[in-house]
């Protein structure tokens, strides 16, 4: 999983992407009502104290903002619900929208769903890591603000360092 000296863990990023105008700060551009919101940033370059700021605002039910796949994210711990509140208002999104689940391992899946179909393990084989979702049954650990009120929930597991160092610091 990790290629930042630390083990790996469980899921523990809600994520939503978000088009920068600069990789040094997330703030979330002209013309938003929510543009004042500035969460802390994440730039490509990556050291370790960068990662390890980024785990602690987090386990302290912070939010990050941090490069994906395809864009940019914002992170919180799933399992803290305010902080996945603070996801949804930095945002200005409607708390009735899902979020995608991002995680660090095929084994952290269990944490999120109890219902894993076998074709999921061809698609990661061949997709994962990378910026394919997929949407499982919901685990009932999930808290429902992340789903969105629904019984499914989307997991994703990115292939950029930093997410995947972020979800391996959190453990």
């Amino acid at each position: 999983c990790c290629s930042f000296e630390w083990s790996p863990g469980p899921l523990i990023l809600c994520s939503y992407t978000i088009r920068l105008q600069t990789t040094t700060c997330a703030i979330l551009g002209q013309g938003n009502p929510c543009a004042d919101r500035v969460i802390f940033g994440m730039t490509e370059v990556h050291p370790l104290g960068v990662l390890a700021q980024a785990v602690r605002i987090l386990k302290e039910g912070g939010v990050v903002a941090y490069p994906t796949d395809t864009i940019y994210g914002l992170g919180a711990d799933i399992f803290n619900v305010e902080a996945v509140e603070r996801v949804f208002w930095a945002k200005c999104r409607q708390v009735g929208e899902g979020l995608p689940v991002l995680i660090s391992t095929l084994a952290d899946l269990e944490f999120l769903t109890d219902k894993i179909p076998p074709v999921l393990y061809s698609f990661a084989e061949r997709f994962w890591p990378g910026p394919l979702t997929l949407v499982l049954s919901r685990h009932y650990m999930v808290p429902m603000i992340v789903t969105g009120g629904q019984n499914t929930v989307a997991v994703r597991l990115p292939r950029h360092p930093v997410p995947l160092g972020i979800i391996c610091g959190l453990f």
